[in-house]
C-alpha cells in the first residue's frame, strides 16, 4: 500500500492546473488575462490555501507559477487589462 503525503497531493494538482492551455497561453502572451482572472485567482488562492505546496513542484511548474502570480498582480494593480 502506498502512502501519500498531502503535500504530493496538492502540488500535483497545482501541476494539472498549470497544464491547462489556457495557463500555458497566458504565460506565452497569447490570451488575455481577465479572460481567465477567475483561473488564475483559484491557482493564486489554492497555493496560499496550502503554502509549502511549492517546494513539491517541479522547476518547470515553479516558474510558471510565478509568472502567473506576478500576472495576476500585475492585474489587480491595474497594471493590465
Amino acid at each position: 500500500m502506498e502512502i501519500l503525503r498531502i503535500e504530493d497531493v496538492y502540488a500535483r494538482k497545482l501541476e494539472f492546473l498549470l497544464d491547462d492551455t489556457s495557463v500555458i497561453n497566458l504565460i506565452d502572451d497569447k490570451t488575455n488575462v481577465p479572460t481567465i482572472l477567475g483561473k488564475v485567482t483559484y491557482l493564486v488562492a489554492f497555493y496560499h490555501r496550502n503554502f509549502g505546496v511549492l517546494k513539491e513542484l517541479r522547476p518547470e511548474y515553479v516558474r510558471r507559477f510565478r509568472i502567473v502570480e506576478r500576472l495576476f498582480l500585475a492585474y489587480q494593480e491595474g497594471m493590465l487589462d
